[in-house]
């Protein structure tokens, strides 16, 4: 449990005596760096290793063949002990595929998506896959190489319950590790009083967060809990350090559970 794109530098200075996720995209040249400082922090990671979907897209939309070559910059690292440790948690293979604005106008397409979770597991084959998306996206299709799917909520997706309802179930009907957790940097209330990043949205509430992640936590299968994202200024504010540690106190009774599952 913890936010999205914490700073190496800032590895284990937040919930302290937990385990923090992070997510890395950093260069060869840092990888093995702060894959270190994350273990020496007792911090677990999500990679994504491809960068911004403009490197992978081509006339034809999201090319396979220049997602794998962004992939193949990191084959010969030696990454096998941060994944037997748990350091890695798992490699965040791409994030948001319906959406036909990150790829030239065409969504990826499922046999796309196992493609490259495939090809991941080549290269490291005990190391899980995850993919940001809806899972009704996904549905109708057999996977045998993604692990795991991340989605997460905001208020415009209200009300909470029937955002539960509509997607954990056909989560875990595709037999896929569920990733939650909450936009708490854009998916306040228009009561929560807290300027989001973008202009005209909302951070949620120490009361918001607290509330609907306690919800969220009642869910089972899941394997990791995010906050997204890392923000210096809203992490400081002392009723959201309160809120999302008692968050943390409640996952500590959640299940422990890896995020592979082939």
């Amino acid at each position: 449990m913890g936010p999205n794109h914490i700073p190496p530098r800032k590895f284990g200075t937040l919930f302290t005596g937990t385990q923090i996720t992070a997510t890395l995209e950093n260069g060869r040249s840092c990888l093995l760096a702060d894959l270190a400082a994350a273990r020496r922090a007792n911090v677990r990671v999500f990679i994504s290793f491809t960068g911004h979907e403009s490197h992978f897209v081509d006339a034809n939309g999201f090319s396979v063949k220049l997602w794998e070559q962004r992939v193949d910059r990191f084959r010969n690292l030696d990454l096998t002990p941060y994944i037997a440790d748990g350091t890695i948690m798992a490699h965040l293979i791409m994030d948001e595929p319906t959406d036909p604005s990150n790829w030239g106008g065409k969504p990826v397409t499922l046999p796309q998506i196992e493609e490259i979770a495939s090809y991941s597991k080549q290269i490291w084959p005990t190391m899980p896959t995850m993919i940001r998306t809806w899972p009704e996206y996904l549905q109708g299709y057999e996977f045998k190489h993604l692990d795991a799917i991340w989605f997460h909520y905001l208020d415009r997706w209200a009300p909470l319950e029937g955002f539960i309802s509509q997607h954990f179930p056909t989560a875990r009907s595709l037999g896929l590790n569920i990733v939650g957790g909450l936009n708490v940097m854009n998916g306040g209330s228009s009561q929560s009083g807290i300027p989001g990043k973008r202009a005209g949205k909302n951070a949620m509430s120490a009361e918001e967060v607290r509330s609907w992640g306690e919800k969220l936590l009642a869910e089972p299968g899941m394997c990791a809990f995010l906050f997204w994202e890392w923000n210096e200024t809203y992490l400081a504010r002392p009723d959201i350090q309160a809120a999302m540690q008692d968050l943390v106190e409640k996952a500590k009774n959640y299940p422990a559970r890896s995020c592979g599952q082939h």
